[in-house]
C-alpha cells in the first residue's frame, strides 16, 4: 500500500510515502546483504505494484548540424572610380603605354594621358576633349549652332545624295556630282566614326565591372591579369585616340575625311575594335580559369568525400560498440529488476500468509501453480542448432552488390519509390507485400537480393527493429541448409539473438523441451509464440528473397506452411495485441504458383 500525507497548511512540507514492509526491506536492508542489490539502479512503483528499471536516456550529444546559410546574391558593381582592381591594373597598363611610341609634345602638354596617376584623372581628360568636340566650351550661341548644324548633316545626308541625282548628266556636270558625293561620303564617314566613339566609350562601365568581378574571383591568376591589363591598355589607347578625334580642328578633319575615305581614322575604329577582341580574350580566359577551378574543386570533393567515409566508417563502429554496450547495461538494469520483483514477490506473500496470533505453530503454504520453467534467449538458440547464415548470407550480397546494380540498371531501386513500397515501409501497423520481377539472372543471387540486403542491413543497424532475412537462392539442394524447416529456424535464431537479455515465458500448451525442431508446424507454432513476446513498439520486419526458388515439388508444401505463419502474424499484428510485422516477399521472376493465394 501507498499513503501520502498532504500537507495542513499552505507552507511546504516534504512528502512521505508509505510501503508495505517487503519494500522497506528491499529498498533499505536488502543491500546489506549482497552488494549485488543495488537498489540506485530501480525504484519501486506503487502504480504497477512492483520494481521498474531505471534506464538512463540516450545521449543527445549526436546531433545533426544545422544547415549550412544559404548564397548571398551578387551585389551591383561598385563606382567605377571606387573598384579594386585599379591599384593593381593601372600602373602596369600605363607603364605599358608610355613605352608604345610618343605623341607629340605639344599634344603631351594639353591632352595627354601618359603622365596620369588615376582613372577619374584619365576620365576628366576624356570628358574635357569631348565637351571641346561638342562646342561647349566656348560661345553658348557659337555651340548651339554647330551643334545644330551637325545634327542635320546626320539627318540629311540621305537627301544630299539624292539631290546628286537631280544634276544632269553631262560633261560639265560630272565634276560636280563626282564633288558632291566625295563630301558626301566624308561626312558620312565622319558621323559613323562619332557613333562609334561615343558607343565604345559607354560601354567601358561594363568591361570594368567584369574585369573587376574576375580579378576578385580568381586573385592572383597570371591569365586573368594579363587579360585584364591588355584590356585597360587598349582602352587606354582608344582614350588618346578619341581625344585626337575630338580635339582636332572640324575643317581638317573634313578634308582628312575626304582625302582618306574609307581609311578615315583607321587608327581610332582598330583601337575601338582592339577593346571588343581584349573584352573576348578576358572573357575566354575566366572560362578556363573557371573550368580549371572546377576540376579542382572535384577532384578535392572526391577526396574529401573519401576521407568522409571512412571517418564514417571509424564513427558507425564506435557508435555500435557504445549501442552494445548501451543495450548490455539495459540488459543487466533488466535483470536487476526481475531479481528484485522475484525476491518482493517471495517477501509479499511471506507476508500475506503470516498470521502473528494464530495459535497453530504452522500453516499450509499457499498453493501456487505450476510455473513452466523459463528459457534463455541463448538456450533457445543452443537447442535450434543452427549456424548464423544469414550474416555470412549479408556479407556475399554486398560482395556482389556492385555486379547486380550493373545487372539491374536501376530497376530494383525503382521498387522503393513506388507507392505500394512507400505504404508498406511508413505503415505502422502490420502489413505484407510482394514483389514479382523479371531478371533473368542465374546464380544465387539478384538485383532484389541486393535490395534486400541492404533492407535487412539498414534496419539492423537502427537498432530499433527485428530485422530477420533468408535468401531462398542461397539454400537450395546444394546447401547442407535448405528447406522450409531450416528456414523457420534460422528465422527464429535471428530473433534470438536481436532481442537478447531477456526470458521467454513458454506457452502452457507448448513444452519446448520436447518440442521437435524439424517439424516445421512446431517452429512456425514456436515462431508465433515468440514474436508475441516482442515488446509491442518494436517492430517486427521479415524479409524472404527469391520465394519463387521454393516453389518446387521438394519445398512447396513447407513453404506453404511458412508463408501462411508469416501472413497470420501479419493478421495477428493488425488486430492488435502484438507487435507491428512487416512481411515483404520478393520474385526475381513470375512465381509458379503464387503461395499468398492459399490463405
Amino acid at each position: 500500500m501507498s499513503y501520502q500525507i498532504p500537507p495542513r497548511d499552505t507552507s511546504p512540507h516534504p512528502t512521505f510515502r508509505l510501503h508495505t514492509p517487503a519494500v522497506d526491506f528491499i529498498e533499505n536492508r536488502l543491500p546489506e546483504y549482497h552488494e549485488a542489490f543495488d537498489v540506485r539502479r530501480v525504484r519501486y512503483d506503487a502504480n504497477q505494484g512492483q520494481f521498474v528499471a531505471l534506464i538512463p536516456a540516450p545521449s543527445q550529444s549526436l546531433m545533426v548540424p544545422d544547415a549550412s546559410p544559404p548564397t548571398q546574391p551578387r551585389p551591383a558593381p561598385a563606382p567605377v572610380a571606387d573598384m579594386q582592381f585599379w591599384d593593381e591594373i593601372f600602373p602596369s597598363a600605363m607603364e605599358l603605354l608610355k613605352n608604345e611610341t610618343p605623341t607629340q609634345s605639344k599634344y603631351n602638354e594639353e591632352w595627354g594621358i601618359r603622365h596620369l596617376t588615376k582613372w577619374q584623372e584619365v576620365e576628366a581628360k576624356l570628358e574635357k576633349a569631348r565637351q571641346v568636340y561638342d562646342f561647349e566650351t566656348g560661345s553658348q550661341n557659337v555651340g548651339k549652332v554647330r551643334r545644330k548644324v551637325r545634327s542635320l548633316m546626320d539627318d540629311h545626308h540621305v537627301i544630299a545624295q539624292q539631290a546628286t541625282k537631280l544634276v544632269p548628266n553631262s560633261e560639265i556636270a560630272t565634276p560636280i556630282v563626282g564633288v558632291i558625293n566625295l563630301m558626301v561620303d566624308a561626312y558620312s564617314k565622319a558621323s559613323q566614326v562619332r557613333q562609334e566613339v561615343n558607343s565604345s566609350l559607354e560601354d567601358l562601365p561594363d568591361s570594368f565591372a567584369k574585369m573587376d568581378m574576375y580579378l576578385q574571383s580568381y586573385p592572383k591568376d597570371a591569365n586573368i591579369v594579363k587579360a585584364s591589363t591588355d584590356l585597360v591598355l587598349a582602352i587606354f589607347k582608344a582614350i588618346e585616340n578619341s581625344i585626337k578625334f575630338y580635339t582636332s580642328i572640324q575643317a581638317k578633319r573634313a578634308g582628312v575625311a575626304i582625302l582618306t575615305g574609307p581609311q578615315y581614322q583607321a587608327t581610332l575604329v582598330k583601337s575601338l575594335t582592339e577593346i571588343k577582341n581584349c573584352c573576348n580574350e578576358l572573357e575566354s580566359q575566366a572560362r578556363m580559369s573557371f573550368d580549371h577551378r572546377m576540376m579542382g574543386d572535384n577532384d578535392r570533393m572526391f577526396r574529401d568525400l573519401s576521407t568522409i567515409m571512412q571517418r564514417n566508417t571509424v564513427t558507425n563502429m564506435g557508435l555500435g560498440a557504445i549501442l552494445r554496450e548501451q543495450q548490455a547495461q539495459t540488459a543487466g538494469v533488466l535483470w536487476m529488476q526481475d531479481m528484485f520483483n522475484c525476491v518482493l514477490s517471495i517477501l509479499s506473500d511471506r507476508e500475506r500468509n503470516w498470521q502473528q496470533y494464530s495459535p497453530v505453530p504452522s500453516r499450509p503454504v499457499t498453493p501456487q501453480s505450476i510455473q513452466m520453467p523459463e528459457l534463455t534467449p541463448r538456450e533457445l538458440w543452443s537447442r535450434l542448432g543452427i549456424p548464423n547464415f544469414d550474416e555470412i548470407d549479408l556479407q556475399h550480397m554486398a560482395s556482389r552488390a556492385e555486379e547486380m546494380f550493373h545487372q539491374d540498371q536501376g530497376r530494383a531501386q525503382q521498387v522503393v519509390t513506388t507507392q505500394l513500397f512507400r505504404n508498406w515501409l511508413g505503415s505502422p501497423d502490420s502489413c505484407k507485400l510482394l514483389v514479382h520481377g523479371d531478371f533473368r539472372t542465374a546464380g544465387d543471387v539478384s538485383p532484389f537480393s541486393t535490395l534486400c540486403a541492404v533492407l535487412a542491413h539498414t534496419f539492423r543497424e537502427s537498432g530499433r527493429y527485428v530485422s530477420l532475412v533468408f535468401f531462398c537462392g542461397r539454400h537450395l539442394a546444394w546447401d547442407e541448409h535448405h528447406g522450409g524447416a531450416i528456414m523457420m529456424r534460422s528465422l527464429i535464431a535471428q530473433l534470438l539473438r536481436q532481442f537478447s537479455g531477456q526470458y521467454f515465458q513458454p506457452d502452457s500448451q507448448m513444452f519446448i523441451q520436447n518440442m521437435d525442431l524439424r517439424s516445421v508446424e512446431s517452429l512456425c507454432s514456436l515462431f508465433i509464440h515468440l514474436v508475441g513476446q516482442i515488446p509491442p513498439r518494436t517492430p517486427v520486419i521479415c524479409i524472404i528473397d527469391s520465394v519463387n526458388l521454393y516453389e518446387t515439388d521438394d519445398y512447396l508444401d513447407d513453404l506453404a506452411s511458412v508463408i501462411l505463419s508469416l501472413v497470420g502474424l501479419v493478421d495477428d499484428g493488425s488486430r492488435g495485441g502484438r507487435p507491428p510485422f512487416k512481411l515483404l516477399l520478393t520474385s526475381p521472376r513470375p512465381t509458379v504458383e503464387s503461395t499468398l493465394d492459399r490463405e
